[in-house]
């Protein structure tokens, strides 16, 4: 009897052993291989019988099963295929990331009043207690409840609204509002009559815009509507948003929501400020990185060594190199100082700027150069899989503009070739990037970009004209 028991769990334990070799290798082999896996697996599982047909993704309802003994990331009890688990891990990661917040399910499209005032109490509830509320508003309906609720509590609230974690993958980018106590109502502002009014036509992408032009030279905005528009509750939120990816600043907007009683109709009123975090410079921008000055049209070739000697001296890992193009030959001594940059590659965030010398002023481009991949790793990067976009000699900055931003929205990233020896091409190249954040199908979406040079072939296949080539990417979180 102790013999048939230890053989029992001798043979169990192997077949465990096995499942576990078979699950680690199916992240190494073709998705062909991966099928005859699952059936040995699920062979291994069932004691041979091949109960394979009736197994589907909990999830999709696909064939491409992910089995039990996988330990899928929703429910252990049921089976996920590979794209399922990837959508799994998404949602583990951002409910590990809101682990200290209090997250509350807003009422659905046709909640009655009372669904919505159970709502709104326990969100007053939950602030009181000094808890921070996370919401996830995905339709009108919601960001109407959701602002409804933190504009009538017996105290204001204070909220943010970012993109919610692994959106930028999204088509349509999902929103994410974390929400705490704020102040006494008497301290609230309900003054609209200096703010820009939401319509129910107002498109989210220009009212940002708006937002962030007006947040350059003042601290605070404020936006209203009537308290029925439901539309512009989510052009509002939306809009908010995408004001610190517009900015490239890295924290989001401080706001607070109230009612007022306007002449006509009651009126949401909803306050933003920038954080004190927006005065001082990028994150990026650390105790020892260093502000370069590009140098123009009459520097000499010994001033351009210089510039970029210094460029590459200063950018180390753990520190960045600044810098601000006010014109085409600042842009390109600016990139052919960190394409030539050795050993590493540089990783750039361009991004529009104010400047200012007594009374002339304007916009320029500011660059933030960080150390990035080795160019080892870096040429091994699978170029195929994304477009080439060649500029030519007179790119028109919209159009390219609008054509990077619609690669990296549809692949992640691209690749841009402009001819180096024109400067004013390269110039306008720069342009087209720094401004695809404020397209209206990509506001507030930030990129980076890798910068090289090469050489661009003639029709006889030899080297003719030196090419700027610029490998540009979504900004991904860190």
């Amino acid at each position: 009897m102790i013999n048939e028991y230890d053989h029992a769990i001798k043979e169990r334990q192997n077949r465990a052993g096995a499942l576990r070799a078979i699950i680690k290798a199916r992240f190494m082999f073709s998705a062909e291989l991966c099928r005859r896996i699952l059936v040995a697996e699920f062979d291994l599982q069932d004691g041979g019988s091949g109960a394979l047909s009736s197994m589907l993704c909990a999830v999709c309802r696909c064939s491409c099963y992910w089995p039990k003994l996988a330990r899928p990331i929703l429910c252990r009890s049921r089976p996920f295929c590979l794209q399922s688990r990837a959508l799994a891990n998404a949602h583990v990661a951002a409910k590990q990331d809101s682990q200290s917040y209090r997250r509350l399910d807003l009422p659905a499209a046709n909640a009655s009043q009372s669904s919505a005032e159970k709502f709104a109490s326990l969100v007053s509830q939950e602030l009181e207690a000094g808890a921070t509320v996370e919401l996830l508003p995905l339709s009108s309906e919601a960001a109407w409840h959701l602002l409804r609720a933190l504009s009538i509590g017996k105290r204001s609230a204070e909220f943010e609204v970012h993109f919610a974690p692994h959106a930028a993958e999204e088509d349509n980018r999902s929103l994410r509002v974390l929400a705490r106590s704020g102040p006494e109502w008497v301290d609230v502002s309900k003054d609209w009559y200096t703010g820009c009014f939401v319509s129910r036509s107002t498109q989210g992408w220009k009212l940002a815009r708006k937002l962030e032009m007006d947040l350059r030279d003042k601290s605070a905005v404020a936006v209203h509507t009537f308290v029925d528009a439901l539309p512009a509750a989510l052009t509002i939120l939306q809009a908010l948003a995408a004001v610190p990816g517009l900015a490239a600043k890295d924290h989001a907007l401080v706001c607070t929501a109230a009612a007022v009683d306007g002449d006509s109709a009651t009126r949401l009123i909803v306050h933003a400020r920038t954080p004190r975090a927006w005065l001082d410079p990028p994150a990026k921008m650390v105790e020892g990185s260093f502000i370069a000055y590009p140098p123009g049209s009459a520097a000499s070739e010994e001033d351009k060594r210089v510039f970029r000697n210094t460029v590459h001296a200063r950018l180390q890992p753990g520190t960045c190199v600044a810098m601000q193009c006010r014109g085409p030959h600042a842009a390109w001594h600016a990139l052919e100082a960190l394409a030539l940059k050795g050993l590493v590659t540089a990783e750039v965030e361009a991004s529009w700027v104010d400047w200012q010398n007594g009374e002339a002023g304007g916009r320029a481009i500011q660059l933030i150069a960080t150390t990035g991949k080795s160019w080892q790793d870096f040429n091994k990067t699978d170029f195929q899989k994304t477009a080439l976009l060649k500029a030519g000699d007179q790119p028109q900055v919209s159009r390219l503009s609008a054509a990077v931003g619609a690669e990296i929205h549809k692949r992640g990233a691209t690749s841009i070739h402009v001819f180096a020896d024109n400067i004013a091409s390269v110039h306008a190249t720069l342009k087209s990037i720094a401004s695809v954040p404020v397209l209206s199908k990509s506001t507030g979406r930030r990129v980076v970009f890798v910068p090289s040079l090469g050489w661009a072939s003639g029709p006889d296949g030899t080297k003719s004209r030196r090419s700027l080539r610029i490998y540009t990417k979504r900004l991904t979180a860190s």
